[in-house]
């Protein structure tokens, strides 16, 4: 009995290539690199969105200033922080040690609005309005000390790598309205005698134009009520200017560089007060 032929089934046809396979390897290619580009964008504005909740904000300042205390071996703390995508900064009470504990910058409140962003292309910064309240910046130089209390935060922002001479930076500053409110600068250098301290009640000024490079400082208008400003020099800096040989003393005034040059359209100023104590 012959055996059964099996039927010769045919075999199914192969399944239609996709879309995709169809396209070129050039097509396929900028299929990939447009869905990476879209998703990177659309993860930048998440990003950007997130960062604007003053929750987000807050918590990465925190942050950022526990970092700052544990390397600076400081303290250094913010109340509020609040960045807004127009320019505009609110900070409260930025708070920072120097390394005996002492305070060395406070500020109760800053805001500052940026008026433009275009003005940065050509080394501008033009501000509509700058508002800093109870601000406090104590410079100090104990006994046996070699530096000021800040030096620790120069040499954290400097390079350990020399840099090439470079020409200075051209960037210039411009504010509508200057307001300050309850403002204290010491500087006060046991070691050498020297004791320099200022204080504003209250001030309003006008910033024309300011260029660090060129060293001036323009103001079309400036106001304060309350200003004093007071200087004491010790009998040991005396001394020590007596007993200084005159050569060095005539490379020291060769070698300063150019002063600050601050020119004032219109000054009033009411209740003031300076002071100079002298041990000659």
């Amino acid at each position: 009995m012959s055996e059964p032929v099996n039927p010769i089934v045919p075999s199914p046809d192969p399944a239609p290539a996709s879309a995709f396979e169809q396209r070129s390897l050039g097509q396929r290619m900028w299929a990939v690199l447009g869905k990476v580009v879209f998703w990177s964008i659309a993860v930048l504005v998440a990003l950007t969105f997130v960062l604007q909740f003053p929750p987000v904000q807050n918590e990465l300042v925190r942050r950022m200033a526990a970092l700052l205390s544990k390397e600076w071996h400081a303290d250094v703390s913010v109340g509020y922080v609040n960045v807004s995508l127009g320019g505009q900064l609110i900070l409260n009470r930025l708070y920072v040690s120097d390394q005996q504990g002492d305070t060395l910058l406070y500020a109760g409140a800053l805001s500052a609005g940026l008026r433009s962003l275009w003005p940065l292309l050509q080394g501008r910064l033009v501000f509509d309005e700058i508002d800093l309240n109870k601000a406090r910046l104590f410079l100090r130089r104990r006994e046996g000390e070699e530096v000021l209390n800040w030096q620790f935060i120069l040499d954290y922002f400097a390079s350990s790598e020399p840099k090439p001479a470079s020409p200075p930076s051209a960037l210039r500053l411009s504010v509508r309205h200057l307001h300050l409110r309850d403002v204290h600068f010491l500087i006060d250098d046991r070691p050498d005698g020297k004791r320099m301290e200022a204080y504003l009640r209250e001030g309003i000024a006008q910033v024309n134009d300011f260029s660090p490079s060129r060293q001036r400082l323009s103001l079309r208008q400036l106001a304060l009520d309350g200003a004093s400003f007071s200087i004491a020099e010790s009998e040991a800096l005396m001394t020590a200017l007596r007993d200084a040989p005159a050569e060095e003393t005539a490379s020291d005034s060769t070698e300063a560089s150019q002063p600050l040059q601050i020119f004032v359209e219109h000054l009033l100023l009411q209740n003031g007060r300076f002071a100079l104590d002298r041990f000659d």
